[in-house]
């Protein structure tokens, strides 16, 4: 238990009925702060509940919630419990459902491919499963998604199959979203934020992620923040986690995108896909 010192402060909180709860940011002058004991007074308990700091919706609405702490103190903020079909990626998340119930119910404890369009196995890898024929492997790449998306998708998409190991690759559309402009040091934060998120919610299972890769021509425009951050993610994160194996794509395909990079510009071509599978039969337990 942390007693509180200085001036509490809560923001509002938004969840997606039936994605995952979100956690309440309290923070203490400004400074974000964990573990303070307080007392939660839900206006309309029919709205949400709070249990461990975490924010459940019941059911679509608003309710103002009062936060005590042990010293006397009281803010409010306010819970929103939206939609589910606001969530961007819902129809993704339905159809990914659909497939394990149908197409994929025989499969338990699957090597789970977790991430953005590189994963997309409908237009993107293609060969997918032919690649990992017999090696009871399953992806669940949304087209588009970034590091935030899967904060609200992570239990129905990755928790689900409870993986043996877990393959990401993430990162490419929070670096190259132009409506978004961060330093190095912020886009490196907002990927290893998630991976560390998930490392610490599977800490036995192996994580293996794949570098953000350089765009070429006019979609590269950001490429030096793609670089950096990835070598960051290789210099330093792998080195704090023992479960977390980085895989150094960029090193090949940035010094031959022509052979290893699509006509998109974007997105591995049929020999860059062939590198992912190589390096992965290489070293994962499948």
């Amino acid at each position: 238990m942390i007693i509180e010192e200085g001036k509490l402060t809560i923001g509002n909180v938004y969840q997606y009925y039936g994605y995952n709860a979100v956690k309440i940011v309290t923070k203490m002058d400004g400074k974000p702060v964990d573990g303070l004991d307080l007392y939660y007074d839900i206006v309309d308990d029919g709205v949400c509940t709070i249990t461990d700091g975490y924010v459940r919706g019941l059911k679509v609405g608003t309710t103002q919630v009062y936060a005590q702490t042990l010293g006397g103190q009281e803010v409010s903020f306010t819970v929103t419990i939206r939609d589910s079909q606001e969530y961007r990626y819902n129809t993704d998340v339905l159809t990914r459902e659909q497939e394990k119930t149908i197409k994929f119910s025989n499969v338990k404890n699957p090597t789970l491919f977790v991430g953005d369009s590189f994963f997309d196995e409908k237009n993107c890898w293609t060969s997918f499963y032919t690649d990992f024929e017999d090696l009871n492997c399953v992806s669940v790449g949304i087209s588009g998604s970034q590091t935030s998306h899967w904060y609200d998708a992570r239990d129905r998409l990755i928790k689900a199959w409870a993986p043996k190991n877990i393959v990401i690759h993430i990162g490419t559309n929070d670096i190259n979203d132009n409506a978004v402009t961060l330093t190095v040091d912020q886009y490196y934060a907002r990927i290893t934020e998630f991976l560390e998120t998930i490392i610490n919610e599977y800490p036995e299972t192996p994580v293996y992620y794949f570098g953000i890769e350089d765009r070429n021509g006019d979609q590269g425009g950001k490429n030096a923040y793609s670089s950096a951050v990835t070598e960051k993610i290789k210099n330093e994160f792998t080195k704090e986690h023992a479960t977390f194996h980085y895989l150094d794509t960029p090193a090949i395909y940035n010094a031959d995108p022509d052979v290893y990079v699509s006509a998109d510009n974007i997105h591995p071509s049929k020999k860059g896909y062939e590198v992912y599978t190589k390096m992965l039969k290489e070293c994962v337990d499948f």
